[in-house]
């Protein structure tokens, strides 16, 4: 198993394990840990999803498509300008956008940021030619899927386990009769852990 198991309740899967492996089988599996770089990288992205979201930087900008939607032409452009209510979208999108760009500037690992700021700022640039609805539906389908992400990263954080958690691990399989019960750190470079491996034999 590779960061799957912990996914579950181990209480659960550890009865499963010693019902499935047999005499002489071997258990491996490797799990998230929360002294992991992948578990630094998840608080940290989450901190990113939490800027993103509480700055209200996609609301502002599909109100903000919807206006350039519909201004095509040299004289809607010049429309807008003077537009009192564009303003105050336009002042909301620049004070969210500058939220965001100091989350960047502070984030680890700013790369889903940046491409979100990438992709918006394509659907407002194109947003005369695709029209208030696919300039709507751009904007939304981006949100979706950073609700999605952002939703399996909740769950690696509450999966990953403790040093004492994982610890609980070996004294779980022992009382299953599994023996030679071994942990082995996975480092995918000096000071860049992935998590921890743990074997046993029945």
């Amino acid at each position: 198993s590779q960061f799957a198991i912990e996914y579950v309740p181990w209480q659960d899967a550890s009865l499963e394990i010693a019902r499935v492996v047999a005499p002489n089988g071997r258990l491996a599996c490797v799990m998230h840990t929360t002294d992991s770089r992948i578990h630094a990288t998840t608080i940290d992205q989450l901190a990113s999803f939490d800027a993103l979201f509480n700055s209200g930087l996609l609301e502002h900008a599909i109100r903000m498509a919807g206006l350039l939607a519909v201004a095509d032409t040299p004289a809607e452009r010049a429309a807008l300008q003077q537009s009192r209510e564009a303003e105050r979208v336009r002042t909301s999108l620049n004070a969210a956008a500058q939220e965001v760009t100091e989350r960047i500037a502070q984030a680890q690992t700013p790369l889903m940021l940046a491409r979100t700021f990438e992709m918006i700022g394509n659907v407002l640039r194109l947003a005369p030619r695709m029209g208030a609805q696919r300039a709507n539906e751009a904007i939304c389908s981006v949100e979706s899927d950073l609700h999605d992400e952002r939703y399996r990263l909740l769950h690696l954080r509450k999966a990953a386990l403790s040093p004492e958690a994982f610890a609980t691990v070996a004294a779980s399989l022992h009382s299953l009769e599994f023996g030679e019960v071994a942990i082995h750190p996975i480092d995918q470079a000096d000071g860049m852990r992935l998590g921890w491996a743990r074997t046993a034999h029945r």
